[in-house]
């Protein structure tokens, strides 16, 4: 057990620190938790008609600092340890240390309200989601949109 002690600047013996009563014992061998926070934003998602699936992420989670476990940044994570509400097949991926991805198996991820929920291992062992983070409210995925590039019609003679 690793222990430290803070010591009162005006306790001094021999020119050294002294223990007094307001001298403080803190347990070092417990991990620290660091908190963040988190926000979630829907992305309309391109489309890759060559590899016929979406070219970006639907939903990112943006956190305030490293979220993820060490070992899973860059892979996918295991099912379950994110909850969406209502559930859209699909795999959340770990982008880096400070952001989670989902790709949607359909490639577009239908309108309406979702709730999302992070469970026990989601994140690293050291980190928690701060008090103020809101990631469980309702949030409203925006409406499918489509957009066409080129306007020209070839017909060949």
């Amino acid at each position: 057990m690793a222990l430290a002690l803070t010591l009162a600047p005006t306790a001094l013996l021999h020119g050294q620190a002294a223990p007094t009563e307001e001298t403080e014992v803190r347990d070092l061998s417990a991990t620290p938790i660091r908190k963040v926070g988190a926000s979630i934003h829907f992305i309309t998602p391109g489309w890759n008609s060559r590899e016929r699936k979406a070219s970006d992420p639907a939903v990112r989670v943006n956190f305030t600092g490293p979220a993820a476990p060490l070992e899973q940044v860059g892979k996918t994570v295991e099912p379950g340890l994110i909850r969406m509400d209502p559930e859209v097949q699909g795999e959340w991926k770990w982008a880096n240390a400070q952001r989670l991805e989902f790709f949607p198996a359909a490639g577009w991820l239908p309108p309406g309200s979702y709730q999302f929920q992070a469970r026990d291992g989601l994140l690293a062992d050291d980190c928690q989601l701060a008090d103020n983070t809101h990631f469980d409210k309702f949030r409203t995925a925006p409406k499918l949109t489509a957009r066409f590039g080129n306007r020209d019609y070839y017909i060949d003679p």
